[in-house]
């Protein structure tokens, strides 16, 4: 019998521990591989919100406490709640860390026991608790370890089950009362990259002024926004000096700061908000004045890595020959160093999705690239800097590549974010990379290598999240685990180490900005070379033509942004801002419309025409006419119209017959692009009160027949009378 009742007791454990079909243990979402067929609702939801300690060291706490919120999501009362934390045995191998980041290794090594919590109503919440020694959980030396938060309770009409979970990485690197890890012996040199990136917002204006399409941007820059909590997660964690601030690389869009400049100088007055037709104050100037200052002191005497303008999708606009707004996008990544006043790392380049073609390298020429694994074409893995694989002498010879660590971009839902790279984390939505980054130190500082961190481009965690992944990776340098390198040095590391061959994965092309999109884009680029070269400086205002076609670049650049992979309506609104400013550029230069028909009185009187130039730049024109039955008309080239200013024409006509015409008048650069309103000819009516010449030749031909037949008429008579007399 007392056998009996051991068997039983230890089934049903088993029961209580196992995860279910409907309801299996969950980590981290972003982590989380796609899944092909979907499952049953779970009937909670559990939210951690408290882990202590983030990092176990050997002068910490000897136990682990776990504290969230669960909330009853069906819509049956769920009885006899009870929680635990449980753990499994150390991860030693780069697989089980991704099993375990899928989850899908065990955590039943160290079974607690369960605590109870109650009832709980459908819709009601109940914050729960978990505590357990770490001997408990079996941990007992350094490593990194899978534990599940662990809650199982009785729905109505069902069984006892699993209700939530959540699981996570417990990086240990030392035990209370024991063993700590020692300094490694080859200590991988480690690079954190930190990313300050957003959306782009401004729109591309001619004269100056600073709109933006919206005001998120001045709320991201208020205190507890996202760009703000990035900026004080560095300054909390990382002061200027210390061993984490010379392992940080700050990340910066040239745009993102560019915009935020503009929002801070109210000189010419307070930038503005689209708002439908019209444009509003917007509310932001003074948070980004402060902001603005807040980054430039955490930059001063830091590693910072300027991104291509607006992030732009480098291989999209090579594929689309747009290799200007590639160049332009690569070079004006200088502004960064110089609104900030700072050094930024020269010739590296950070490609969207960590994948960069050979086309697109050799538009760039020789440059240090950051790339993730799939990105190199390496029989082993890399973990090194290496030297890229190119023809001696060519542009691209002298290339290298800095590997991201794959392991830890997974961990911390890179891998698996969106194309855009935007990610959203919450309450130890950062645990997991502390846990794969612990495991990659330590591997490496076996063998030595090198190591680089990088989170998704546009992530937003809250401070407290920021802070303690930072944290962790102070605790690691302080231990010697990891020695501080900057990414100029991460480069020059490659002088010495093997080479390796770029690809280019099939997935990473359907990432891509679309050909759809930047065939759009290619489209208005040559309109606006066009005009460019219709255009010159008047020599008094001083306006140069490039003023104007400057902002319809970065426009166009802005569209090609990063942001807008898997969003091709958000980048078409994006390209559509460009196609507008671009048309009322070419609608300021057009062919006055008459209030009423034009009157020819003779049949050679020629058609005048006004041409309005209200740019403020000198630019030449010509002007076609469509073919008309009965007009004709000789098309006028090489014509120069002042800034802001009239030109008056007569246009050379002859008419072949009287009556109402109507011709088409199309004014167009000397190149051929259509100017005006639309870009559509303008339809001019004509009446002739004169006779054309063919009218006039029969005319006078008939007169003059008309003539010979009555003086034929007269004679034949004369000569009748006088034969009648004579007879």
């Amino acid at each position: 019998m007392k056998r009996l009742f051991t068997v039983a007791a230890v089934a049903a454990c088993t029961v209580l521990t196992l995860p279910l079909p409907g309801w299996a243990e969950t980590y981290d979402v972003r982590a989380q591989p796609a899944s092909t067929s979907p499952s049953p609702a779970p009937p909670a939801t559990l939210e951690l919100d408290t882990l202590q300690p983030r990092v176990v060291t050997a002068d910490g706490d000897n136990k682990v406490v776990a504290v969230g919120k669960l909330t009853n999501t069906g819509d049956r009362k769920l009885s006899d709640l009870i929680v635990r934390l449980q753990a499994g045995a150390p991860l030693t191998s780069e697989d089980k860390i991704n099993d375990a980041l899928a989850g899908e290794v065990a955590t039943d090594r160290a079974e607690p026991k369960f605590t109870n919590v109650g009832d709980l109503e459908p819709g009601q919440s109940v914050q729960v608790r978990a505590e357990v020694a770490l001997a408990t959980l079996q941990i007992t030396t350094p490593g990194v370890y899978p534990v599940l938060f662990n809650i199982n309770g009785t729905p109505d009409f069902g069984k006892r089950a699993r209700i939530a979970s959540r699981g996570f990485l417990l990086p240990v690197t030392g035990v209370p009362g024991g063993a700590s890890l020692p300094p490694a012996p080859n200590a991988p040199a480690t690079t954190v990259l930190w990313p300050i990136v957003d959306q782009p917002v401004r729109l591309p204006t001619s004269d100056g002024s600073t709109v933006l399409t919206n005001d998120d941007l001045a709320r991201s820059l208020t205190t507890g926004g996202r760009l703000s909590e990035l900026v004080s997660a560095v300054e909390q964690t990382a002061p200027s000096g210390s061993a984490l601030a010379s392992s940080l690389c700050l990340v910066i869009d040239p745009d993102l700061v560019q915009t935020v400049a503009a929002m801070a100088d109210t000189a010419g007055g307070v930038y503005r908000i689209r708002s439908g037709r019209t444009t509003v104050e917007g509310t932001g100037s003074t948070a980004a004045q402060k902001w603005l200052e807040r980054l430039k002191g955490i930059a001063r005497g830091r590693c910072v890595l300027a991104l291509p303008f607006a992030d732009a999708d480098l291989v999209a606009l090579s594929k689309a020959g747009l290799t200007d707004l590639q160049e332009q996008a690569v070079t004006r990544s200088k502004s960064v160093g110089e609104l900030l006043q700072v050094q930024t790392v020269s010739e590296m380049v950070w490609p969207l999705g960590g994948v960069l073609d050979e086309r697109t390298l050799a538009d760039l020429g020789r440059r240090n690239l950051l790339l993730e694994q799939r990105g190199l074409q390496d029989g082993r893995t890399v973990t090194a800097p290496v030297k890229l694989a190119a023809p001696a002498g060519s542009l691209t010879a002298g290339s290298t590549a800095v590997p991201i660590d794959p392991l830890v971009l997974n961990a911390l839902g890179g891998g698996r974010a969106p194309t855009s790279g935007s990610a959203t984390y919450g309450a130890l939505d950062l645990q997991n990379g502390m846990g794969a980054l612990l495991y990659r130190a330590t591997a490496l500082g076996k063998t030595g290598g090198s190591l680089v961190v990088a989170p998704p481009r546009r992530w937003k965690a809250p401070v407290g999240e920021l802070t303690a992944f930072l944290q962790s990776m102070q605790q690691l340098l302080g231990g010697r685990l990891v020695t501080p390198r900057g990414l100029t040095e991460q480069a020059a590391a490659a002088a010495g180490g093997r080479t390796a061959g770029l690809t280019y994965p099939v997935e990473a092309t359907g990432a891509e900005i679309s050909p759809t999109a930047t065939g759009e884009l290619r489209a208005m680029r040559d309109r606006s070379r066009d005009l460019l070269a219709a255009m010159t400086s008047d020599g008094v205002k001083g306006t140069a033509p490039a003023a104007l076609i400057d902002p319809l670049d970065l426009g166009m650049i802005r569209a090609a942004s990063g942001a807008w992979r898997g969003n091709s309506s958000a980048g078409g609104a994006a390209g559509s801002l460009v196609g507008d400013q671009l048309a009322n550029l070419v609608s300021q230069v057009r062919i006055v419309t008459p209030p009423g028909p034009y009157y020819l009185a003779s049949s050679d009187s020629p058609l005048p025409l006004t041409i309005s130039n209200k740019l403020p730049v000198v630019i030449k024109v010509r002007v076609t006419f469509s073919s008309t039955q009965g007009l004709r008309t000789s098309d006028v080239n090489d014509l120069t119209i002042g800034a802001n200013s009239n030109l008056p024409i007569r246009v050379p006509t002859e008419i072949t017959r009287g009556g109402q015409f109507s011709v088409d008048a199309l004014l167009q650069t000397i190149n051929g692009s259509p100017l005006g309103p639309g870009g559509d000819a303008n339809r001019i009516t004509l009446i002739s009160t004169a006779y054309g010449t063919i009218t006039l030749g029969i005319t006078v031909t008939a007169g003059a027949a008309l003539v010979l037949l009555v003086a034929r008429r007269l004679y034949r008579r004369l000569r009748s009378g006088k034969q009648e007399h004579t007879a």
